[in-house]
């Protein structure tokens, strides 16, 4: 009981190392994922960014293009917004690339901080690597699931959208009421132009919502699109850590199928030797009319698994079609010769001399 109270020590010793090592990767992965998280934000603003600037270039070099065909001098405010939107969309779409590459490298640097905690603590079948593995498993999945509810935060807004867009179909018909009536001299030109008026202004209102809208649209597409570039990129993550979690699981197990086999043994040698003595005893206690303990059916009875495994010991507690059988070993003629004479000699040791 006392060794194996010291080897659960020790044990527990090991699972505490275990978790230092990997507590300490651990560490360098959140502040590398927070640097890369603050990278992906940082992009999907740029992406944004970079959308809108893309249409008002586009609006701008359309407005140069078409004073060159009709063979006017453009505008110098279109010629400024032309150049000042080029720049600006060159300098975003060089940030851009900048933030492709430098996400690309915590990626892989992120990946080269799992492996190396999971060599920390999946050394072998320790609960620490146990614990550890479900750990990984139950934030990678938190991970997923976190990504899937901005996107559909996201998603969401972009039904929002669409139920902003303005229509002009009641002006539209408020118009033709008043013409009608006009026609039938129920109403003046006053109210014609009135409601020509309100319509103008309701057109020129949507359009004007309807190019924000627009805009807004773009912005939150690109978002979903980077984000569903995370999402996959955190679900390949997934099944790998999950078969480690498997393996490292299997192998804890392994460990301590072992452990429990080997202490199995250990008894069961145990029992024997005591069973043994108590045979030697009863057949003393005969000879000198103490009746026996021992049922006289025992060998029959005494029967325990077998363990199948090449441990120590095992073959001393004799194994048999799958069972421990070492009561019918002990009955045999030599075995109960054995146990006698090995309880004589305890006896004499002590100073006894009547056995």
């Amino acid at each position: 009981m006392k060794k194996l109270q010291q080897e659960n020590e020790v044990v527990t010793d090991l699972a505490a190392e275990g978790f230092e090592r990997f507590e300490a990767v651990r560490r360098k992965i959140a502040a590398a994922q927070a640097e890369h998280s603050a990278t992906v934000d940082r992009r999907a603003e740029v992406a944004a960014a970079l959308t809108k600037v893309g249409e008002q270039f586009d609006h701008a070099a359309a407005q140069v293009r078409t004073a060159k065909i009709r063979g006017v001098e453009p505008a110098p405010e279109h010629l400024r917004d032309d150049q000042r939107y080029g720049a600006e969309y060159a300098r975003l779409s060089k940030e851009l690339a900048k933030l492709d590459q430098s996400i690309a490298a915590q990626s892989q640097a992120l990946g080269a901080l799992q492996a190396e905690s999971m060599s920390a603590a999946f050394s072998g079948g320790t609960i620490a690597a146990v614990l550890a593995a479900q750990r990984a498993v139950e934030e990678a999945t938190d991970d997923v699931e976190a990504v899937q509810v901005v996107i559909e935060a996201q998603q969401a807004r972009l039904t929002q959208i669409g139920a902003n867009v303005v229509t002009v179909a009641s002006t539209d018909e408020a118009l033709s009421d008043v013409l009608a009536r006009a026609a039938l001299g129920a109403a003046s030109a006053e109210d014609v132009e009135t409601k020509r008026a309100e319509l103008t202004q309701a057109r020129e209102l949507a359009e004007s919502q309807a190019a924000e809208l627009d805009s807004e649209r773009a912005e939150v597409n690109e978002t979903i699109v980077g984000l569903q570039s995370v999402l996959a990129d955190k679900e390949s993550k997934l099944p790998a850590l999950k078969d480690t979690a498997s393996i490292v699981f299997a192998q804890f197990v392994g460990s301590e199928q072992e452990s429990a086999a080997q202490r199995y043994i250990d008894l069961a040698n145990q029992i024997t030797a005591v069973l043994r003595q108590l045979i030697a005893m009863d057949e003393m206690g005969r000879r000198c009319g103490v009746p026996p303990l021992l049922n006289e059916n025992w060998p029959s009875c005494f029967v325990l698994p077998a363990v199948r495994r090449e441990l120590p010991g095992a073959e001393e507690a004799l194994a048999m079609y799958g069972v421990m059988t070492a009561g019918v070993m002990l009955a045999k003629p030599r075995s109960l010769h054995e146990a006698r004479a090995a309880e004589r000699d305890r006896l004499r040791k002590l100073g006894v001399t009547l056995v």
